[in-house]
């Protein structure tokens, strides 16, 4: 009984495609051992060690005219160099990739606690802001100096919410940043709620509301931050995610912040 494969049962054995197989028998990195009398490509065991070779290779992103490269010319310490250059890259995407699904999850778990008619009191650390500039004509950020600022502080933007507020009757807006003092929130608990908002009149009338929560009787605040979450365009195409926040001052307590505890 012949014990060889023909090509569909290589394709299985292999998990991949039949026309997979016959590519890189096209491009001369792949042979089988024989072809029968039938005219069926026929392999062994040999050709499996070879495919797997092959398969390997490219899930290391080589390409196939470097595979043939490597299988004709190359001398063992060449194709180790090949392989360790491969795997320096392959580290990279890995990075790459986890920091992707850390997005990713920060993107779920944001979006799973947006509760729109519902305050939260967080804890925040100390949070150091770098200013954008901020055309009030145009009631929007400037995106050249946003991008500048992307650049040197190397930071993405879809990673790096916008924060707005009102600072002397004027609108300013800040990203998060570890580098600057532009804008300094100190640690403590803060107040934040959740809107989903299609206008800025709806902005501003949210806030309105923000500012008569009940807390606020006994902890008036000094400076009331809106967040603009970046995610929000993945779930809504007409409206934006903010979360009004608010640092929560005690009357009469030891721990009373003032405007100075906000501003750096």
């Amino acid at each position: 009984m012949n014990s060889n494969l023909k090509i569909g049962e290589l394709a299985q054995l292999m998990n991949v495609s039949i026309y997979q197989i016959r590519y890189f028998e096209e491009k001369g990195v792949f042979s089988p051992a024989y072809i029968d009398a039938n005219g069926y490509h026929m392999y062994g065991l040999d050709e499996i060690y070879q495919l797997s070779n092959i398969l390997l290779f490219r899930n290391l992103d080589i390409s196939v005219p470097e595979i043939k490269t490597l299988m004709e010319k190359y001398t063992p310490s060449e194709s180790e160099q090949l392989l360790q250059t491969a795997l320096s890259r392959l580290e990279n995407k890995i990075i790459q990739l986890e920091g992707v699904k850390k997005q990713v999850e920060t993107v779920l778990t944001n979006a799973t606690s947006v509760s729109p008619s519902t305050s939260q009191i967080k804890h925040y650390p100390k949070r150091h802001f770098q200013q954008l500039k901020y055309d009030e004509k145009a009631g929007d950020i400037d995106l050249h100096h946003l991008k500048e600022t992307m650049r040197h502080f190397d930071m993405h933007v879809f990673n790096s919410d916008i924060f707005y507020t009102s600072i002397n009757n004027a609108t300013q807006a800040f990203i998060e940043s570890p580098l600057s003092d532009d804008l300094v929130l100190q640690s403590g608990e803060y107040l934040v709620q959740s809107v989903t908002i299609s206008s800025e009149a709806e902005l501003e009338q949210a806030i309105s509301l923000f500012e008569k929560e009940p807390v606020f009787e006994l902890c008036p605040p000094t400076l009331i931050l809106c967040q603009e979450k970046s995610y929000s365009s993945i779930f809504y195409s007409d409206n934006v995610v903010f979360d009004i926040q608010a640092k929560m001052e005690w009357k009469g307590g030891e721990d009373i912040a003032s405007k100075s505890d906000y501003l750096a």
